[in-house]
């Protein structure tokens, strides 16, 4: 999947915009408790389209798929039998 931005700092403030939303819901605030992961994947992608771009979405939520299942692998290597 291709990506084109006429200006590439468009790119990167879409996607900050996304990593930010996704920060910002998963860390408590003096107002509120962190969202559940899940909760703030499927928060991101209900905006999709309206809030974010929808391909970038898509890439930012396969990234967080590969970080989870290779750090489900770390933890699985590093455990004492």
């Amino acid at each position: 999947m291709l990506l084109f931005y006429s200006n590439p700092q468009l790119l990167i403030i879409s996607l900050i915009s996304i990593v930010d939303a996704y920060d910002a819901m998963t860390n408590d605030r003096p107002y509120r408790k962190a969202f559940a992961k899940e909760q703030a994947i499927a928060e991101i992608r209900r905006c999709s389209g309206t809030k974010y771009d929808p391909k970038l979405v898509e890439v930012f939520i396969k990234i967080m798929d590969l970080n989870y299942e290779y750090r489900k692998q770390e933890i699985k290597k590093n455990e004492v039998p």
